[in-house]
């Protein structure tokens, strides 16, 4: 997507409010993305948090994984365990060894051996 970063996020606002869920779902990922490049850490979060809650298949356990790192980054390990336990229980098996190491980093005790 080209332009500048106003029209990219006008783009990417009106896709999210368009009736196609996934073209949706996806933009609103692209938009969290591009809060966090613009420093906008809590817009990106609630953006994420927004596409978690749909549970679309795809794109709910991409939105928790950046969420985790996020909250981890951010030195919110609750949360950041929360979110690496929601990508195990979505059985999403490209998050599952990111999942793993985040919670074992964290010093959790139920990530699996």
């Amino acid at each position: 997507m080209s332009g500048t970063s106003t029209e990219r996020r006008e783009t990417l606002e009106r896709a999210v409010l368009g009736a196609d869920l996934d073209a949706a779902v996806m933009a609103l990922v692209e938009l969290a993305q591009l809060h966090e490049a613009e420093g906008r850490p809590s817009d990106a979060e609630e953006a994420y948090r927004e596409v978690v809650a749909t549970g679309h298949a795809g794109q709910a356990p991409r939105a928790a994984f950046e969420l985790a790192r996020i909250y981890e980054a951010r030195g919110d390990n609750n949360e950041a365990q929360a979110a690496y336990r929601y990508l195990l229980s979505a059985g999403m098996s490209e998050y599952a060894g990111p999942a793993v190491c985040g919670l074992r980093r964290l010093g959790r005790g139920d990530a699996p051996a």
